[in-house]
């Protein structure tokens, strides 16, 4: 058997997309790689056919797009096969074309449908000639004086966004295009973001969510219908805050939001239906998490959006440390379908059944039918079953009266005492699981016991359990401080003076906390972290909001409490050699947060290293590029091997 190494995450195949033909014959879904020779990653579209379950592949790994079906016998894509070329419009501004093909389920030769003179993110068939689409909105600026790429001008806030980069003025629009007329039809203006874009079965009309602002960014959007006749819109809801995903649902329309008054930022939404222009709140008691917050690096891309299939609506949420999926009946009546022991990245609902992309503690990502059970249908990561994969060990403990459970993969070649590493997950309203994360297999296959749980603050039970604002790094820090102590007494084989930290995001911040507050810890590993609270608080893309809500203060008004909350604060504490690994494209939270905990490590003459990845942004653990992620580990494994 073979073991688990950093080229192992070449052979992974990562599944997303999932569309179905009108007639439910087909189920189409894109298989992606990654490809280290051009260090990005490689797509195509392959094909389910839902009579027998066989599987073809569809396109050659060209796919850098949106794709969809036209009708019941074609599929359309965007690629950029052939030229790419930007071209210039009369009006002498320079826009980015999205080129889409069209190819017959039945294989054969792709060719060009249509081309359309705009940088298209995502597009729903009206029919074969008309579509809906969504592009990003550019504005062009005139200055013969000098290059515009050579300066930036900011009038409004946020100004740029992870992974999107500086987005000052820029937008996602929607529009009409008119195949046959080669003719794009804006349906809002130029300061209008626009989301969650849903026809109705007829395709007469359609719902989305709109944002306009001219100077800050406001988290209340507005409901719209647009006639699809008349290319009109109207006003249904105004400023409800955090809605999205509306949807025609029977005679209703149905939505969700959230009500930030008792628990903040990261309140769990409720479902609405929005009927005769009244508006009812239809799940007072569901107290969960809707959508997938379940951690892993073996996924690139997913979809959790609701989807409406005869009258019951299906969504997904995150209960614990799986993700189950639910349906709500027009009356409002919630009944659980699953009882999964991993995680649904994406699916489908038609008459045969639950078409999903499935992983659990056994398997990738994989294209599965549940009915009763998960029927698993592809075999796109069989290659795992000639690796040794170590099996995720759970128990149950207590802390301040709450009952947790603890993850442990324990090493693929155990010796009579072992090094041990304790992972925190990032959010920090997300989850850790038992599906498999390569990371920590590789950690385990290089003899590391790996242990995780999910402290206060995390996902799946309900607002109270995760709702930490003003206390990060206190009953946090104690429920993982109990954990450890939990592991080191249930597997004496582990050696108590060998033992490193590491975590991203929120992660890096307890990380940095953990190391400011204890020296149990020999090595540290602090990843995209956060440092000082009061310059995230100026220089993050959410800093601005999320920072106020989650640490409960602002710099003018709660400038000594943001600082006492901040593990720069206690970094003359630090004994702990730490690695610190940043990009320098994170808008989430800043570099300068890792180069803050480097100086003052370095300043106190603390073993340290800073390593950061040129044009990566915050997702460089899950979808950054191949050979930079691939760098990141072998940073990480060196830096570990000196426990």
């Amino acid at each position: 058997m073979k073991k688990i190494n950093i080229d192992t995450l070449n052979e992974f195949r990562f599944l997303s997309g999932l569309k179905i033909s009108q007639d439910e014959m087909n189920l189409a879904f894109k298989v992606s790689r990654t490809d280290e020779e051009s260090n990005t990653y490689k797509s195509c579209i392959h094909l389910l056919n839902t009579e027998d379950d066989s599987i073809i592949k569809l396109t050659s790994e060209n796919l850098t797009g949106p794709f969809d079906f036209l009708n019941d016998s074609n599929i359309i894509f965007a690629s950029d096969r052939g030229s790419s070329e930007n071209k210039k419009s009369d009006d002498s501004k320079k826009e980015k074309h999205t080129k889409f093909y069209s190819i017959n389920i039945g294989g054969g030769e792709a060719s060009l449908y249509m081309d359309i003179p705009k940088d298209v993110v995502d597009f729903t068939p009206i029919d074969e000639s008309k579509f809906l689409i969504q592009y990003n909105y550019v504005p062009f600026v005139e200055d013969d004086s000098i290059d515009s790429d050579d300066y930036l001008v900011f009038d409004e806030f946020p100004y740029r966004f992870n992974g999107k980069g500086y987005i000052n003025k820029k937008r996602t629009r929607l529009a009409v295009y008119d195949r046959d007329k080669s003719e794009v039809i804006d349906i809002t203006d130029e300061l209008t973001n626009v989301s969650f874009v849903k026809l109705n079965k007829s395709k007469t009309k359609a719902l989305f969510t709109s944002n306009r602002y001219t100077t800050r960014f406001s988290f209340k959007s507005d409901l719209m219908e647009l006639d699809l006749s008349t290319n009109k819109t109207d006003l249904l809801l105004k400023d409800i805050e955090g809605l999205c995903n509306p949807d025609y649902f029977g005679d209703k329309i149905v939505f969700q939001s959230r009500d930030r008054s008792v628990y903040g930022l990261n309140t769990n939404p409720g479902i609405y239906f929005y009927e005769n222009g009244e508006v009812r709140l239809m799940t007072p008691s569901f107290d969960s998490n809707f959508g997938n917050s379940l951690g892993t690096d073996l996924r690139l891309g997913s979809n959790d959006d609701p989807i409406v299939y005869n009258d019951k609506l299906y969504f997904l949420s995150t209960d614990n440390d799986v993700i189950n999926m639910y349906h709500m009946d027009l009356s409002g009546n919630i009944v659980k379908v699953t009882n999964s022991n991993g995680s649904i990245d994406d699916f489908i609902v038609v008459s045969k059944g639950i078409y999903t992309i499935y992983m659990d503690e056994n398997s990738p990502q994989e294209i599965h039918l549940f009915n009763d059970g998960f029927k698993k249908l592809s075999d796109y990561n069989g290659f795992l079953k000639d690796y040794e994969i170590s099996k995720v060990e759970t128990f149950e403990f207590s802390n301040d009266g709450i009952d947790f459970y603890g993850y442990v993969i324990p090493p693929i070649a155990k010796k009579d005492k072992n090094p041990a590493i304790l992972s925190i997950h990032g959010g920090p309203k997300t989850v850790f699981g038992k599906v498999l994360h390569h990371e920590m297999q590789l950690l385990a296959s290089l003899g590391y016991y790996v242990f995780y749980m999910n402290p206060r603050g995390s996902c799946g039970r309900g607002n109270e359990f995760m709702d930490i604002r003003g206390k990060y790094g206190s009953i946090d820090y104690e429920d993982l401080m109990k954990f450890t102590d939990e592991v080191l007494t249930k597997y004496d084989d582990i050696d108590s003076e060998r033992l490193g930290v590491m975590g991203g995001s929120y992660g890096g911040f307890m990380t940095n906390w953990i190391i400011g507050h204890t020296d149990r810890f020999k090595r540290a590993c602090t990843q995209r972290c956060i440092s000082n609270w009061i310059s995230m608080y100026g220089t993050s893309d959410i800093g601005f909001y999320f920072v106020e809500d989650q640490v409960d203060g602002t710099p003018w008004r709660d400038f000594e409490n943001m600082w006492n909350m901040s593990p720069l604060k206690y970094a003359d504490r630090i004994t702990t050699p730490t690695l610190i690994i940043h990009a320098d494209e994170d808008h989430r939270c800043p570099p300068e947060q890792g180069h803050q905990m480097f100086l003052a490590l370095n300043y106190h003459d603390i073993e340290t290293k800073m390593v950061v990845f040129k044009g990566e942004n915050h997702e460089l653990s899950r979808s950054g590029k191949p050979l930079h992620r691939r760098r990141r580990l072998n940073e990480i494994v060196e830096w570990m091997t000196k426990i």
